[in-house]
């Protein structure tokens, strides 16, 4: 029994035709899945992708972005999402204290 060299193609096999340009023609302009110019441009000074810290881990997260895509938490616009829990914190600590000393000073 004879092997065939798998790397060679049958011989019925008739390869497709390619002009010397390289395979495209004007046909390819119309495919959306194609490359578009904007796609190949390396300028890099209007770029459109504007960013901001996430409130809880500081990286880069998009703007409108409304969770951080590394930490999970939700970017509330205007501040720190922690930032309301610290505030009440204090508050209700200082008012136990005070609660403590009004009953110890009555």
């Amino acid at each position: 029994m004879r092997y065939k060299d798998p790397r060679q193609p049958p011989a019925d096999w008739d390869p497709p035709d390619h002009d010397a340009g390289g395979g495209w023609d004007e046909d390819d302009a119309d495919d959306r899945d194609a490359p578009q110019s904007r796609d190949l441009d390396d300028d890099d000074d209007d770029d459109d992708s504007v960013t901001e810290p996430c409130p809880n881990c500081r990286r880069d997260v998009y703007e409108g972005a409304d969770r951080c895509p590394y930490c999970g938490e939700y970017i509330v616009p205007g501040g720190s999402s922690r930032g309301g829990r610290g505030l009440w914190v204090a508050v209700v600590a200082a008012a136990v204290v005070v609660a403590l000393l009004y009953w110890v000073l009555r």
